[in-house]
């Protein structure tokens, strides 16, 4: 089974998030700091997406029903983002600014590069030939 685009970016940038974390892991020294910091920052990006997909995804018959989908999902996750940021920066005590926006804007980029890099479907091998007899005329 093929997953939709949005849910795709979500699962790249849990993938992501937590190989970048487990990776640095055995380099943070001090308490974990940079580590919980890396995850935090990627989930600040990572829920609001989740969301955002799941929204986005839901059935709908009416055309306006679908733009109010896209509007009312985008103010959500930008609510949520908000709230989010809020809350690390209210409640976690320290945090490392640097890894938690830089785990942010990496997170980021996977709405621009997982589309570019994992195709929407395969082509099969008929409709390669009927799209080559198409174009001859046959």
């Amino acid at each position: 089974m093929l997953l939709k685009i949005p849910f795709r970016i979500v699962l790249v940038q849990l993938v992501g998030l937590m190989g970048l974390a487990i990776a640095y892991l055995p380099f943070d020294e001090g308490g974990y700091v940079r580590t919980y910091s890396i995850l935090l920052g990627g989930l600040s990006s990572m829920l609001p997406s989740a969301f955002m997909a799941w929204y986005l995804t839901r059935p709908t018959s009416a055309p306006g029903k679908a733009f109010r989908n896209l509007v009312y999902g985008e103010i959500g996750k930008l609510a949520m983002t908000a709230i989010i940021f809020i809350a690390v920066f209210a409640f976690v005590k320290p945090v490392d600014v640097l890894f938690f926006f830089s785990s942010l804007v990496i997170s980021m980029l996977c709405h621009v590069f997982v589309p570019l890099f994992w195709p929407t479907s395969v082509p099969s091998d008929q409709g390669l030939a009927a799209s080559k007899t198409a174009g001859t005329g046959n």
